[in-house]
């Protein structure tokens, strides 16, 4: 269960997210708008 949990945050892609993950989405989006 851990596993899909990493992979559903970490590794999936997500066209509404720019073609990111959720984790590189945050931390993208964090950094311009600090």
């Amino acid at each position: 269960m851990a596993s899909l949990v990493f992979y559903y945050n970490n590794e999936r892609i997500k066209i509404k997210l720019a073609g990111l993950s959720p984790v590189q989405y945050r931390t993208q989006t964090s950094q311009t708008a600090a």
